[in-house]
């Protein structure tokens, strides 16, 4: 898997592991890091490529979710959750972040089983 499958592709599965490490960890920590560049910054040429990266960073989150969902054996219409205030952010972190995966194959692919390899390959 490249690194545009990993984060633009809204198919397949991904386990628990790969979903903290390779989505929320860094998307968070990039956010941050952006977040207080724009504030160091203040410039407007500076906010407009933050805005665009932060575009590209919540369509990476999106596919991490998408992912999850689908390892859950859930479709992505489950996603409309997320953006409650409170509850999606409870539902994320509990039914995304913290169950185990269905253990067969459904019809979003075969279980993941990248837990322990990484996921991206260069």
């Amino acid at each position: 898997m490249n690194l545009r499958d990993t984060y633009f592709n809204f198919k397949g599965r991904i386990g628990r592991r790969t979903f903290w490490l390779y989505y929320v960890l860094p998307v968070f920590a990039l956010s941050a890091l952006l977040q207080t560049s724009a504030e160091y910054y203040e410039n407007q040429m500076v906010d407009l490529a933050l805005f665009v990266i932060n575009i590209v960073l919540m369509v990476a989150m999106l596919a991490g979710f998408v992912k999850r969902l689908h390892d859950r054996d859930k479709s992505a219409w489950w996603l409309i959750l997320v953006f409650v205030p409170v509850i999606g952010t409870i539902y994320w972190i509990v039914d995304l972040g913290l169950f185990k995966g269905v253990d067969k194959s459904n019809e979003y692919g075969s279980p993941a089983v990248l837990e322990d390899k990484s996921v991206i390959d260069a």
